[in-house]
């Protein structure tokens, strides 16, 4: 990939709705690359998003969003709500990733 710092993210339409009209994709609050992979968060939610980077002409881009749901991974202090329509939230704000893991820190 050429170096660039423009990096577009497009996000699935359907997983980028939340609660009372936001988006998923206007709250993110950390990204980390990993080869030709960003994680990032939104910190009003419980789980992780992958986007797969492809190059375009001047620019890269996040394609492939796939969410991953942290209740799926880690025993969190309290169990996902009933209803979907409730936003829990594990207040993410760093990732990194060392030695084949991700870390996470909410």
């Amino acid at each position: 990939m050429k170096p660039t710092n423009i990096v577009l993210l497009a996000f699935n339409s359907q997983l980028n709705h939340l609660v009372n009209g936001k988006k998923l994709s206007d709250g993110l609050s950390v990204v980390v690359q990993i080869g030709h992979t960003l994680w990032v968060a939104n910190d009003e939610t419980i789980s992780l998003e992958r986007l797969t980077l492809s190059e375009a002409e001047s620019t890269h881009e996040g394609i492939e969003h796939r969410q991953f749901s942290l209740n799926d991974y880690l025993r969190l202090p309290m169990p996902p709500a009933a209803n979907s329509k409730d936003l829990d939230e594990a207040d993410l704000e760093g990732l990194a990733y060392e030695d084949g893991y991700l870390w996470l820190i909410g």
